[in-house]
């Protein structure tokens, strides 16, 4: 009897993992609703990426992905977690992934009822900052009207306990600004954003389970780029407010807590006198490696959560067919700007959103992208902490910049 006990969870033990690992390989869930994010397909075995440790790395990240009720898991681990914590402590995570050069953290503060990721200045990663967005306003032709929006984050806005916790990501916009080109225009989205804040409440223009602004708070941006750029401003009346489905953002579901935050409303504006626009996406397949096309609505709450604004999961680059008489603007930037284009559709014919961690030359180079939509405008629209983590300046370097 003693012996069978040990045989039989032996048995039961790899039964389990047979079935969890089978499940992994029938799975055909590609997209987390509630995590925001698109999962890790099976990745295909080269000899690079085994010699490099990279198939590993996807391997293990393919079956995290697919795990047998990997939601309701991650729902208990944050239940857990949130049970050892001591009462009336907030806790402060380092989050350090990116591993390149110069400062690449992210902190977040956790509070009763949000997740607040922080802003930390380094001189070293802001110069970097500096040179490579400086070099590739060199790149644009001068016939081409050229911005700059440097979005701000939630901690701008926060109550002062909180927001002494961080350093000022304004302060830091407002160095890059002033020694950026005469003749690029840039655009203090930061006052705009207060003003929607004091008139609206801060949750109303950020979420507090995910890392970016809600389809409000890019709408103050936008209307002050709109004046910049000497276009009609938008005016909210001339929008119809949609609801659309609740959701726990990226931030909850990677720091566990899931089902202990309220979840986010998400809300999105459409235009009341002209229909959604379409978009053209680009996008690299990852099993193939070629670029695709894909037609979608450029706002879908049936996306969910942030991918609402504009279809962009793993995108070489997106091309939105606006309802204005002419002009085409090119959007450079991160997620923020996605949100951010969506209230310019009547202002353009055409507008060309490039997000560099995406961006795949092999189809066209920035440069080719001016010449063939014959473009007018060019904006960088990224949001503060892209001057701390110089992954996304170095792409811009090694990528973007085709001399």
């Amino acid at each position: 009897m003693k012996k069978i006990v040990p045989m039989v969870m032996s048995l039961l033990m790899l039964l389990f993992m047979f079935v969890a690992t089978a499940y992994a390989f029938f799975d055909k869930t590609t997209m987390s609703k509630s995590e925001n994010r698109e999962l890790q397909a099976m990745p295909e075995l080269t000899a690079k990426d085994w010699v490099e440790g990279n198939y590993q790395d996807k391997l293990d990240g393919f079956f995290s992905d697919h795990v047998l009720n990997r939601s309701k898991f991650i729902s208990f681990a944050g239940y857990v977690e949130d049970k050892l914590r001591l009462p009336g402590k907030k806790l402060i995570l380092k989050d350090v992934e990116v591993e390149n050069k110069g400062n690449n953290k992210t902190e977040f503060v956790f509070l009763d009822d949000r997740i607040v990721p922080l802003y930390y200045h380094n001189d070293e990663s802001l110069l970097y900052f500096f040179n490579s967005n400086n070099a590739l306003f060199g790149c644009i032709p001068d016939n081409i009207n050229k911005y700059y929006c440097i979005f701000p984050g939630r901690i701008e806005f926060e109550e002062e306990s909180v927001r002494k916790l961080s350093d000022s990501g304004e302060e830091d916009a407002k160095i890059i600004y002033d020694n950026t080109s005469d003749n690029v225009t840039t655009i203090n989205t930061y006052d705009a954003v207060r003003k929607g804040v004091e008139e609206n409440g801060l949750n109303s223009l950020y979420f507090r389970t995910d890392h970016h602004w809600t389809a409000l708070g890019a709408y103050y941006a936008a209307n002050e780029f709109a004046k910049a750029a000497k276009k009609q401003e938008i005016n909210i009346a001339d929008y119809t407010k949609i609801k659309g489905f609740d959701f726990e953002g990226f931030l909850s579901v990677k720091h566990n807590k899931m089902g202990l935050l309220k979840p986010d409303v998400l809300y999105c504006y459409t235009r009341k006198t002209t229909p959604i626009c379409n978009e053209i996406v680009r996008y690299k397949n990852e099993d193939t490696g070629e670029l695709e096309i894909r037609n979608e609505k450029v706002i879908d709450t049936y996306r969910y959560g942030y991918y609402t604004f504009v279809e962009r999961s793993s995108f070489a680059y997106a091309e939105i067919k606006g309802t204005g008489e002419d002009g085409c603007l090119l959007v450079l930037g991160d997620s923020y700007s996605l949100a951010f284009s969506t209230w310019l559709t009547h202002l353009y014919k055409t507008i060309v959103i490039v997000d560099p961690r995406y961006f795949d030359v092999s189809d066209r180079s920035l440069q080719q992208l001016l010449v063939d939509y014959e473009v007018t405008d060019f904006v960088v629209g990224i949001e503060q902490s892209q001057m701390s983590v110089d992954i996304f300046n170095k792409i811009i370097v090694d990528v973007i910049i085709d001399k």
